[in-house]
């Protein structure tokens, strides 16, 4: 484990020396080849350099998979909002982001507006390019929260249940009519968190 009492930590890679805190620090990073793991601490560059070379398989829930309960593909689609604050991302990285689609997203009934979303899956591997990895993704969010002096807290991903549900349930308004719920509304908040009220009544509502 890395000293934070020691000012600076040497990447096993390069052998350059880091800051024991921040983007560049190097960070435990497991590389795997024919079955066989290997533990090295790495800084941000080679970090980068790893994942390219050994990519990590997608979390569960990322990628395209069919709901069994109600019959339909889901796509897990984020926002760019969503996107920025739960993967740490900045303008740049959205110029080239491949499968954008543009849905209306509804604040209230009768009260719509355009919002661009992307496939989860696409913003993950973006991410873990920039930041080199999860482990540099989890880094990067605790960074971010530390410049701002530990007020501003950086969200993860919504995970389990919620994250079923939340997928579920965009997935639903966008085979609607390219709708997209926003998190916001109380309907909607309460089936994620919740998984209270019936899927296809509060589509039907605000979907009209």
């Amino acid at each position: 484990m890395p000293n934070r009492s020691n000012p600076r930590l040497t990447c096993q890679s390069c052998g350059e020396r880091f800051p024991n805190r921040g983007f560049e620090q190097p960070l435990l990073v497991n590389i795997g080849w024919r079955g066989v793991l290997q533990s090295h601490f790495l800084c941000l560059q080679c970090r980068r350099k790893a994942y390219n070379t050994f990519q990590e398989p997608l979390p569960p829930g990322i990628d395209a998979y069919t709901d069994h309960i109600h019959g339909h593909t889901i796509v897990p689609r984020i926002t760019e909002t969503e996107a920025r604050r739960q993967y740490c991302l900045t303008d740049c990285h959205f110029r080239d982001m491949p499968h954008v689609i543009t849905a209306y997203s509804v604040r209230s009934a009768g009260h719509v507006y355009k919002v661009k979303l992307y496939e989860e899956r696409d913003i993950v591997r973006v991410a873990r390019r920039v930041w080199g990895g999860d482990v540099g993704i989890a880094n990067a969010r605790e960074c971010y929260s530390w410049q701002n002096g530990g007020v501003t807290y950086t969200p993860t991903p919504p995970v389990g249940i919620e994250r079923v549900r939340r997928d579920r349930i965009r997935q639903a308004f966008l085979d609607w009519g390219f709708y997209f719920a926003t998190p916001t509304l109380p309907c909607v908040s309460n089936y994620v968190n919740y998984g209270q009220g019936q899927l296809s009544r509060i589509v039907a509502i605000y979907g009209n």
